[in-house]
């Protein structure tokens, strides 16, 4: 749970008042504020420390140090804000497609916000920067950065995240709408951090948004993506702490 103590650090990192959030306007602005905060990283993955998804950990490393995360990890922190702001919200667990493939096990987290009757995903965990709920009904979702985003009911309770753009559409994950524990996620986590499937040991991923751009760093370049397109930027290996601190406010340890 969220301390009282912890407010004002919370408040000042995303740039809102937690206490004006409500509604749908309200989950949009608590997503838009995490993803341009917070970035997504995996230091720690590729530094062989171990995820801590515990909220006393979380506060200190995204909120205190000023680092970013995994979906565990972010999203785990925005269950946490949105049910101090009364929301009503519970985490699912979703696998991922990778190169069209599904996965055949859970690795990845989500949260469903239920409001007026209706069901949204949110997910600020995702290293694209979703930065809206996306409703769980079929209805086309929000339009940023030259995707659009549906989620589609395929049956049995089962529901998949979809992206379109001008080129393709593609589907970005599927999960089965029941609730998970924080607890429940000890595999996926695993999966992550040890499967040789997963990409998050083999190369630095690194991404936020800001204004209307999202900033991306891979092992070997910086790409910035907005409406407008996409521009890649080479970078030497030397410059990597520089450009973790200047584009993301990340300090490695």
């Amino acid at each position: 749970m969220i301390h009282k103590a912890w407010i004002p650090q919370i408040e000042q990192r995303l740039g809102l008042r937690l206490s004006e959030l409500n509604g749908l306007e309200g989950a949009n602005t608590l997503c838009q504020a995490m993803v341009s905060s917070i970035p997504f990283e995996n230091l720690d993955v590729l530094s062989g420390v171990a995820i801590n998804d515990e909220t006393s950990h979380l506060y200190q490393k995204l909120i205190l140090s000023c680092r970013g995360g995994v979906c565990f990890e972010l999203n785990n922190l925005l269950f946490e804000l949105l049910t101090h702001c009364g929301y009503r919200a519970y985490r699912v667990a979703a696998r991922m497609f990778v190169e069209g493939e599904l996965r055949d096990e859970a690795n990845h987290i989500a949260i469903v916000i239920e409001l007026d009757g209706c069901k949204y995903i949110a997910d600020v965990g995702d290293a694209r920067a979703m930065c809206q709920v996306i409703p769980m009904d079929g209805r086309l979702g929000f339009e940023h950065l030259g995707i659009t985003h549906q989620i589609k009911p395929i049956g049995n309770d089962s529901y998949q995240l979809w992206l379109y753009d001008d080129n393709d559409d593609l589907p970005r994950y599927q999960f089965i709408d029941e609730p998970y524990q924080r607890i429940d996620f000890k595999d996926a986590i695993a999966f992550i951090e040890f499967d040789e499937r997963s990409i998050f040991t083999k190369q630095w991923v690194v991404s936020i948004l800001q204004g209307d751009t999202r900033i991306a760093l891979s092992d070997e370049h910086i790409a910035r993506t907005s409406s407008r397109g996409k521009t890649i930027t080479p970078y030497h290996p030397s410059e990597r702490s520089a450009l973790l601190a200047e584009l993301f406010g990340i300090i490695p340890d």
